[in-house]
């Protein structure tokens, strides 16, 4: 083979070895595409066995769904988890039920007015019934929500402190960074016990 190279003009080496290169990177963009479809296809799965689950439980707790399950949309190159119709949906039509006795209702009559604190409640909510594990009522909700993974590639939350100083200019950033420190300091209230009896305090 190589008494053959070299009997070979440049230029018709040189057009092998490029061939040889594409051929290479060809199959190797193949292999990265098989092997991601066969990821998604293994998360559609696990998608579709946790929607299951979590609505059988909804169902023993009094709740009812129509029509909906949870399922793998793509999001920009990204695939994300949501609620979609499995059949046509009437006008009025009424398709998930909720009953009050599984509402999540953090703050309890000391509501904060801001959004941002509304949700670093709930947030912080949902972390102290995770640390709970088995023994949280909801658990079989909690095992449903989207994991750290499906987020960290796309969703500034998780930006690291770098980028959002790259960044800073944006409002995106800036955003990020103030919801972060107020998800922060309502779990550090909820972890230490310094919440009132009404919830928490800004």
């Amino acid at each position: 083979l190589t008494r053959t190279m070299m009997g070979m003009s440049r230029k018709k080496l040189y057009g092998l070895v490029l061939f040889a290169v594409l051929v290479i990177a060809t199959l190797s963009t193949l292999g990265v595409r098989q092997r991601i479809k066969r990821r998604r296809l293994d998360k559609e799965h696990e998608v579709e066995e946790e929607s299951k689950e979590l609505l059988a439980w909804l169902e023993k707790e009094g709740g009812n769904h129509k029509h909906v399950r949870i399922q793998i949309f793509d999001h920009g190159g990204d695939a994300v988890r949501g609620l979609g119709a499995t059949d046509t949906i009437a006008k009025g039509q009424e398709v998930l039920h909720v009953p009050r006795s599984l509402f999540l209702e953090p703050g309890g009559n000391s509501m904060p007015r801001e959004l941002d604190k509304q949700q670093a409640l709930l947030a912080a909510d949902l972390a102290a019934e995770f640390h709970q594990g088995s023994d949280s009522q909801y658990q079989r909700y909690l095992e449903a929500l989207p994991a750290r993974e499906e987020f960290e590639p796309f969703h500034p939350l998780y930006a690291t402190n770098e980028d959002l100083t790259l960044f800073s200019d944006l409002k995106t950033a800036s955003a990020a960074r103030k919801k972060r420190m107020i998800l922060r300091d309502a779990w550090n209230k909820i972890r230490t016990g310094k919440p009132n009896k009404d919830g928490l305090q800004w």
